[in-house]
């Protein structure tokens, strides 16, 4: 039986993150610094649900997209847990079809 970890903390929701990342292109200025910001919101604008798609590095030995997996964030959350915070996101994993990208388009399937 799995023993789970009991959190007396509160939970802070989060709508927006914000991921800053290396990414050496002339988009990305001079240094290669790149900020994103995520949204996973219950109401945009007040009209409908938001919840963006980002990449998670599953492996980073391989090149491109065949070490990342693509994620759709439904909730970024946090809490702390004996004196250590801890940034979480809820994410619904999507599935690549196939082993290579389509060779007319050039994208996975998913």
């Amino acid at each position: 039986m799995i023993e789970y970890p009991t959190i007396n903390s509160k939970i802070s929701v989060f709508h927006s993150a914000v991921a800053t990342f290396y990414a050496l292109s002339n988009d990305s200025g001079i240094r290669g610094m790149r900020h994103e910001h995520i949204c996973s919101t219950p109401l945009w604008w007040g009209k409908a649900p938001r919840h963006d798609c980002a990449f998670v590095v599953e492996d980073q030995d391989s090149p491109g997209i065949r070490g990342l997996c693509v994620v759709r964030v439904k909730l970024f959350f946090s809490f702390t847990y004996n004196g250590t915070l801890y940034p979480c996101a809820l994410v619904e994993w999507f599935r690549r079809l196939g082993r290579s990208p389509n060779p007319e388009t050039g994208m996975w399937k998913a």
